[in-house]
């Protein structure tokens, strides 16, 4: 593989390993193996370029196929079109069912003010948001590392936010058992260490997952206060109550979480919202349709096993033997 030798300055050094990290997390979601598909990334003569899509030649979709590639049919897409895109890419499952990923972004790479990723899940006509938030300071007493959201940038995203979940809320919540969700908060933010490029590390980034209203709560919780009166957000704080990356995906991957109905017509708001706030959108579309295999299914795939049943060693209840 291929490595450029050139760092990165700034903001877009930064950008670029959360670019990483967003595509990594958005591959577990749907099923892909990311450690192969990072493997295959390749520097261009300008080093990680535009976007770290632009690295993935192999599944590349290129300037002169974007037309021809029906990304006018992706819910949103009016928002991302034109000289706004700095890459897009395709998976393909082992089904057959394919995976694109468009990254968009608004302003100058070095003027980036962060990463937010979008998966809509075509199955469940439902799309959810993770945007990125670095755990960056020290906390004296504790030595632990924590978020600080006294900032006016986090104060403006959170205005917009707000704005955009009281607008999903004012809409209709849909029927049928497809429609069905855990929650009505879509919007999520991934709490985590800050941290660089490494391109010889296939892993996606430890993090805690929380949702808007639990953000919000945590905003004005005791647990988060810090000795001098400031809040502090972090392991220690949030007290263990949130998502991990695992049950995040799984139910994300159920349609559990996200829009429904006419709500993920509002999709191209949440895309809007994140260009103007100057981020670097991941917008990830999922055209699954059928059921994705369960983990010990993927694994007797893997062995090839033919005739499909576990026998009477199947132990997982939650699991059907099929």
């Amino acid at each position: 593989m291929v490595r450029s030798a050139q760092r990165l300055a700034g903001n877009r050094e930064q950008d670029a390993a959360v670019e990483k990290d967003a595509l990594g997390l958005t591959l577990d979601i749907f099923g892909v193996d990311r450690a192969a598909v990072f493997r295959s990334w390749q520097a261009g003569d300008d080093g990680i370029g535009q976007s770290f899509l632009s690295g993935l030649k192999e599944f590349a979709v290129y300037e002169d196929d974007v037309i021809s590639h029906d990304l006018h049919a992706f819910p949103g897409f009016e928002q991302v079109k034109g000289n706004h895109i700095t890459g897009v890419v395709e998976f393909e499952s082992q089904d057959g069912d394919k995976l694109t990923v468009i990254n968009a972004n608004r302003k100058p790479l070095e003027k980036a003010m962060g990463v937010d990723l979008i998966y809509f899940h075509r199955r469940y006509k439902s799309f959810v948001m993770v945007q990125y938030k670095m755990m960056d300071q020290r906390s004296e007493e504790n030595n632990d590392l924590y978020y600080n959201p006294n900032q006016v940038s986090h104060n403006e995203e959170l205005k917009r936010l707000k704005a955009l979940q009281k607008t999903i809320a004012a809409l209709g919540k849909g029927t049928g058992l497809n429609a069905y969700r855990f929650a009505d908060c879509p919007l999520f933010f991934k709490l985590c260490k800050k941290f660089e490029m490494k391109w010889d590390d296939d892993s996606v980034a430890p993090g805690m997952y929380i949702p808007l209203n639990q953000w919000e709560l945590l905003l004005n919780d005791e647990s988060t206060l810090g000795s001098r009166g400031g809040r502090q957000l972090g392991y220690r704080t949030v007290r263990k109550r949130f998502l991990h990356k695992d049950t995040f995906i799984d139910l994300v991957q159920s349609g559990f979480i996200g829009t429904c109905d006419e709500a993920t017509e509002k999709i191209g708001l949440f895309i809007e919202d994140a260009l103007a706030m100057g981020h670097s959108v991941m917008y990830a579309v999922d055209e699954r349709l059928g059921d994705r295999l369960s983990r010990k299914q993927q694994l007797r795939r893997k062995r090839n096993i033919a005739d499909g049943l576990l026998g009477d060693d199947y132990s997982d209840d939650d699991e059907p033997p099929f």
